[in-house]
């Protein structure tokens, strides 16, 4: 039997209805969404020994990496090798950990250490270009649904993971985003529970592998 998503999420179901409901109201109203929001840190060194949580999102959102059945993610062809290419990441790049991560059938959230001192946008830089290189071939060889422009979005959200508390609970989102896919599909995709955002917000930044703050 499928467990009562209402009585697991509890507060963070509450936060994702009242989020939808914002962005219906300001769509009857003609009200225009807000202006993208600087997701870089001023200053901050992104070569630093840091946990990320970072999510691409598929351009124009359409549903080409699998689909969500009674809260369970099932990968196209197409998301089982963009699974295969984030899996390859450490091999890529020395000390780096994905630590957990998420395929949904538009977007990708993924959470990782990198340990190695390694450009950020380096890494990001290379999953997107490897991954739109083999769905391209997939499109050719296999019959693939065709893309225009992009495979994904431009940009990428992230936040730098400062707390345990803060980790464990991204931990979390990502495991049940596909319990949520219905409620959570029309949100923004650099939405976070307010709770994870709160146990960032005040905290110093860590660089100790396994250290993070205890809050």
């Amino acid at each position: 039997m499928k467990k009562d998503i209402t009585a697991i999420h509890g507060g963070w179901l509450n936060n994702l209805t009242t989020a939808i409901e914002i962005m219906t109201t300001n769509i009857q109203q003609n009200i225009p969404p807000p202006r993208r929001k600087l997701i870089r840190l001023h200053n901050f060194d992104y070569t630093r020994p840091m946990y990320y949580y970072l999510t691409f999102v598929v351009n124009q959102r359409r549903h080409l990496l699998g689909t969500v059945n009674n809260g369970q993610a099932q990968l196209s062809d197409a998301g089982i090798t963009v699974e295969q290419a984030l899996e390859n990441l450490p091999n890529r790049y020395e000390k780096t950990e994905v630590e957990n991560h998420i395929i949904m059938p538009n977007h990708i959230h993924f959470v990782v250490y990198n340990g190695g001192q390694h450009y950020m946008q380096d890494m990001v830089r290379w999953l997107k270009s490897i991954t739109t290189n083999r769905y391209i071939h997939g499109v050719k060889e296999q019959g693939w649904p065709a893309f225009k422009g992009t495979f994904w979005q431009h940009g990428y959200y992230e936040h730098v993971i400062r707390t345990k508390r803060a980790y464990e609970n991204i931990n979390r989102y990502i495991d049940e985003n596909p319990d949520n896919w219905e409620i959570s599909r029309s949100l923004p995709f650099d939405y976070l529970p307010q709770e994870i955002i709160d146990a960032d917000k005040s905290s110093e930044i860590t660089a100790i592998h396994g250290g993070m703050a205890q809050q």
